[in-house]
């Protein structure tokens, strides 16, 4: 199972808040394959907070019978401990 990284910037940096939301859905962001995969936002991104959408669901109930107990590899050069770092 893979991680990817997505780096918020603008607007969107200053107003996200992930709290009690499962999925979180993009649109339009910037891919890199800079030191590994990562995806950006930029002022034309769309994002979502727990789609309405058997996608959603499907990936909400995987998560909570099997999935948060996974382990997973980023799609980019960093650790999950280099996520929590620079927060």
């Amino acid at each position: 199972l893979k991680i990817i990284k997505v780096t918020l910037w603008g607007q969107i940096a200053s107003s996200f808040n992930v709290d009690n939301h499962l999925v979180i859905s993009f649109k339009g962001v910037r891919v890199s394959d800079f030191n590994g995969v990562s995806l950006s936002t930029h002022q034309f991104t769309i994002y979502n907070f727990n789609p309405d959408n058997a996608e959603s669901k499907r990936l909400q109930e995987w998560w909570n019978n099997k999935g948060k107990d996974s382990n997973f590899t980023f799609l980019s050069n960093q650790t999950v401990q280099d996520t929590y770092d620079s927060n």
